[in-house]
């Protein structure tokens, strides 16, 4: 499993995760709110834990799906997940 972190431009640091409909509870989300990518299902989160759990295979489709939208990631290998 793994995870996938911008490593480049105006949202640096933040973490790729599922886009969120609803009502937001978490402070820290209501103070710093995600980012959508346009034409994907995939917002930017300041919040790790918000972040997306990939299958690796994933992953790297996700991570070149966003590439072509301008978004340069980083694969982050989870420790003892599989």
């Amino acid at each position: 499993m793994s995870q996938l972190i911008v490593r480049g431009g105006e949202n640096a640091e933040r973490w790729i995760g599922e886009n969120i409909r609803g009502l937001r509870t978490n402070l820290a989300l209501i103070q710093n709110p995600e980012v959508p990518v346009p034409g994907t299902g995939y917002s930017l989160f300041t919040q790790r834990e918000l972040a997306f759990d990939f299958i690796d295979a994933n992953a790297v489709e996700v991570q070149a799906r966003l590439k072509e939208r301008g978004v340069e990631t980083e694969l982050v290998i989870l420790p003892g997940r599989w």
